[in-house]
């Protein structure tokens, strides 16, 4: 019995010290929920949220990406949540109107928006509606030539009832590789496709590409999330990560985080110098519980007042993030 829960605790250190998004990286706003489940963006303006599987798919073979998307639940929220394809090395975008991707190029974009912008072109304001679209290059004007045609017939925009209803909405991806068409499907219904080749079209020569989903609040706001239930984990994902995506080296070679479990003091010593670093601590909930700005090289956080549990923190500077687990005894 002592043995069995010695290998117990041990494994509990193990899964605590593993990198938290093992296959995704997060950006800004984002942090894991477990089970492939991940927060965007909190319920506060002005803010973005991005994740990106480490692998490049392969425009070459077949692929289904399916997820359930969760845009909050208040009716007067925004901004909404973006599926993405892009070969770029840009992996965020801003915010409000351009939901966590503009700017990202080149790129296909399948945008889920909750807000009407009247000055990029949005579908008039509908009493609970909302709408779904296709865009190129970073730019989500529905009046521009980035605003992509639709396969499934001459509606380029999709109104949809409100998606800010709290649910979980199912969505999936499908690429039919001979075809060069990708079909969008919301609520087990196909409402988009994008039937030109894309290689040439956006991507250039370029067929492996990098995927994963964005989300931004403005002057309105909104919880969003997204589960990824079903995505590509044989031949069509390319391990050609030219970008430096990893977050591994910021982690282990820059910052102790001590000890873990924890009890009441957190140490977080930074071994080098970091510019302007901050520290976030959310509960599995992904609600801020705590921040600390203007961190020094050598940081005594204390959690004496948490309950007991499991939390996240986020560590950032200017130009990276990184999240660890950690359990609260």
């Amino acid at each position: 019995m002592k043995n069995t829960l010695m290998l117990t605790f041990l494994l509990v250190l193990l899964s605590l010290s593993y990198r938290v998004e093992a296959q995704f990286i997060l950006k800004n706003s984002a942090i894991p929920l477990g089970n492939d489940c991940y927060q965007l963006t909190p319920d506060e303006k002005s803010t973005t949220g991005q994740i990106w599987n480490e692998k490049k798919l392969d425009l070459e073979k077949d692929f289904t990406i399916e997820a359930t998307i969760n845009l909050g639940a208040k009716n007067s929220g925004a901004d909404g949540i973006t599926f993405i394809l892009q070969s770029s090395c840009l992996f965020e975008g801003s915010g409000a109107g351009g939901i966590g991707v503009s700017g990202i190029k080149p790129s296909f974009i399948v945008e889920f928006d909750t807000f009407r912008n009247s000055s990029q072109g949005d579908p008039p304001d509908e009493s609970g509606k909302d709408h779904i679209a296709m865009f190129r290059n970073g730019v989500i004007k529905h009046n521009s030539f980035y605003h992509l045609n639709n396969d499934v017939g001459s509606i380029r925009t999709v109104v949809v009832d409100d998606m800010e209803n709290g649910e979980d909405i199912p969505v999936r991806f499908t690429w039919i590789a001979l075809d060069k068409s990708l079909g969008i499907y919301y609520m087990d219904s196909l409402i988009l496709r994008y039937k030109v080749n894309m290689f040439n079209d956006i991507f250039g020569d370029e067929t492996l590409v990098y995927w994963g989903f964005t989300a931004g609040t403005g002057g309105s706001s909104n919880k969003q999330s997204v589960c990824i239930t079903s995505f590509p984990r044989d031949e069509a994902l390319v391990d050609n990560n030219t970008c430096s995506l990893s977050i591994e080296n910021f982690r282990e070679k820059s910052i102790d985080i001590f000890p873990n479990p924890v009890r009441n003091i957190l140490h977080v010593n930074f071994k080098s110098e970091i510019i302007t670093p901050s520290l976030e601590l959310f509960d599995l909930n992904g609600k801020q519980i705590k921040v600390v700005n203007n961190m020094l090289l050598n940081n005594n956080i204390s959690l004496n007042s948490l309950a007991s549990g499991t939390y996240f923190i986020k560590i950032r500077n200017q130009q990276r993030v990184i999240i660890n687990k950690i359990l609260k005894l």
